[in-house]
């Protein structure tokens, strides 16, 4: 009889992994899904923020621009910080406007030209966006919650036009 009440507690054993090792699996790579989220986060942000501070800066550019319309080094700015996101310049929206509630005054495309630095005023804001997609690693979270977009927008004051 001590036999048998062996054998069922080793199928017991089993049954139970088998149920309870999906499950913590599933927990753990959750966790790393989530801290590949929050390190997403913080580097969109941290671009975003680098990208509006690069187009509120005061002067001229090397050719004579204000860094205000250099919409590509704009987007260069926040291209460079990023260490665990791959942006592409098309992730990065610039805009421009007069301040809370007001219309965009000004966009910067992707590639086209910059917009006339004689249209802003001082005080005027320069907008930028950055919006990446983030997929889960792990397929029964990313069915629950796969189509995140991460967005960070940053506004700075233009200084002196």
């Amino acid at each position: 009889m001590t036999g048998e009440h062996r054998r069922s507690e080793r199928g017991a054993t089993v049954m139970e992994m088998a149920i309870v090792l999906p499950l913590l699996l599933t927990f753990i790579f959750g966790i790393i899904d989530g801290a590949r989220l929050i390190a997403t986060h913080n580097d969109v942000r941290t671009a975003t923020r680098e990208a509006a501070r690069h187009g509120s800066a005061v002067g001229d550019n090397a050719v004579g621009k204000p860094h205000f319309v250099d919409c590509a080094a704009i987007r260069d700015a926040g291209l460079s910080l990023s260490s665990t996101v791959d942006f592409v310049p098309s992730d990065i929206t610039v805009q421009y406007d007069s301040g809370p509630g007001t219309v965009v005054k000004a966009v910067c495309p992707v590639g086209g030209p910059s917009p006339d630095p004689s249209t802003f005023e001082s005080g005027d804001r320069v907008l930028v966006t950055i919006s990446v997609p983030f997929e889960p690693a792990t397929p029964l979270i990313g069915r629950f919650f796969g189509g995140i977009t991460v967005t960070s927008v940053d506004r700075r004051s233009i200084l002196s036009p």
